[in-house]
């Protein structure tokens, strides 16, 4: 049986949740409300959120996932999960801390280029991104 996975607070991936998610059943919200994400993630296995919404993964959401395995930060920290819930339920929390790296640096790099006329120009952005190492 496949694993199940909640895909929360990731907007942009949600209509092409199935094409990048091979290795388990994605499902796939924009409502972060806490009662939403408590009904939806009744039978996963697995939480895949962006921090970077203002919505926290609570004691109520943890608790109505009874298959729950581990919690997954697309970002940097993690101080939006109830933590204490998570270790009570045998939950394992992971963030991805150079998850936002790549784009950290392109955002810096495009305001790098001498005019707005130079930021429009997105064919040679990305070429002149291409296997380069910032930092």
């Amino acid at each position: 049986m496949r694993m199940k996975l909640l895909v929360t607070g990731l907007d942009f991936l949600i209509p092409w949740c199935g094409d990048y998610i091979k290795s388990a059943e994605a499902v796939c919200t924009s409502d972060c409300s806490e009662e939403n994400l408590s009904r939806m993630v009744a039978d996963c296995d697995a939480i895949l959120y962006m921090q970077a919404k203002s919505y926290p993964i609570t004691r109520k959401i943890i608790d109505s996932a009874k298959k729950l395995r581990f919690i997954q930060s697309a970002g940097v920290g993690y101080e939006k999960i109830d933590l204490v819930a998570a270790m009570e339920n045998g939950v394992v929390v992971m963030n991805m801390p150079t998850g936002t790296t790549v784009s950290i640096a392109a955002t810096r790099s495009i305001f790098s280029y001498p005019t707005p006329a130079d930021w429009m120009n997105l064919s040679f952005f990305a070429e002149s991104m291409i296997l380069r190492v910032i930092g």
